[in-house]
């Protein structure tokens, strides 16, 4: 009875060892994991940063250029008139309601 107390006792400890060892093989594998998905959601965040920096600076770009465009039709005579809104679009001032409706006309006054 003793020897199989001890026996019981000894494959207890056994099973114990190597759930533990499962237990930290599977810990280990799950922190080299969320490690890889962090640094891919490093790299994605980095690549978005990149891409709106592009887009900042195409949006300024665009508008150097429309407030070029505006300040052409006025200085010959024209004027730019906000389809959805009626505001009379400058290179100043207004120029946000211009993006925001997007279609603008161009109207030339000949008084």
């Amino acid at each position: 009875p003793e020897q199989i107390e001890l026996a019981k006792g000894f494959r207890k400890r056994g099973r114990n060892k190597v759930a533990a060892q499962n237990f930290r093989k599977r810990k280990m594998e799950e922190v080299k994991n969320l490690e890889d998905k962090n640094e891919k959601t490093k790299q994605k965040n980095q690549k978005l940063t990149e891409e709106e920096n592009t887009l900042k600076k195409e949006k300024q770009r665009k508008l150097i250029e429309l407030a070029s465009e505006i300040r052409d039709i006025h200085n010959h005579g024209g004027e730019v008139i906000c389809r959805d809104c009626n505001k009379v679009i400058d290179a100043e001032n207004n120029i946000e309601c211009a993006i925001r409706h997007i279609m603008i006309t161009r109207e030339v006054r000949r008084d």
